[in-house]
């Protein structure tokens, strides 16, 4: 049986409106080190996904790891890491 929370009907372990934890910071230093983790792809509600730029290879991002563009701008931490996705594609003639 279904519950609702506000206007959405859930289910009674379903994380409806999770908790973000928003970074102190807006910006990091231009001496701090960053590693390129792969191509923002959607962001819905405060969920991105992201799609990797190791192709092939599964990389597990830690909590609490700060997300930022190249610009050095944050986007945000993350608080969960859910699945690893495999592009499905289809020739057609």
């Amino acid at each position: 049986m279904g519950r609702k929370k506000g206007n959405l009907l859930a289910t009674a372990h379903e994380i409806v409106v999770p908790m973000v934890t928003l970074p102190s910071i807006t910006e990091i230093g231009p001496d701090e080190p960053m590693e390129l983790i792969g191509e923002v792809l959607n962001v819905v509600d405060s969920v991105v996904v992201v799609k990797s730029s190791h192709n092939g290879m599964q990389r597990v991002l830690d909590t609490e790891s700060l997300l930022v563009f190249e610009d050095r701008k944050v986007l945000g931490l993350v608080s969960r890491s859910i699945s690893v996705l495999f592009s499905m594609q289809r020739l057609t003639h």
